[in-house]
């Protein structure tokens, strides 16, 4: 119920597993990211320890457990993803 379907990312952008799992955990852990659209700012260590990520996180099915997430170094980029 909690897998990663896919990721899409500019070339140099890379995502580490660890960062992954932190996202993971970041979403399924918290009920109140199941019931309401979010915008949340979250530390992705392995990307960049001295700042944060501006994340979009939305339940497309919350029985199944499918979440669309996006995130970004930027908040205005949110437009454009």
């Amino acid at each position: 119920n909690d897998g990663l379907v896919t990721v899409v990312r500019p070339k140099r952008t890379v995502l580490q597993a660890a960062d992954i799992i932190v996202l993971r955990n970041f979403i399924y852990s918290s009920s109140s990211l199941r019931t309401s659209e979010s915008w949340v700012p979250l530390c992705l260590p392995a990307f960049n320890s001295a700042g944060f990520v501006h994340a979009h996180v939305s339940f497309l099915d919350d029985r199944a457990g499918v979440c669309l997430l996006l995130i970004t170094a930027d908040a205005d980029d949110f437009h454009r993803v």
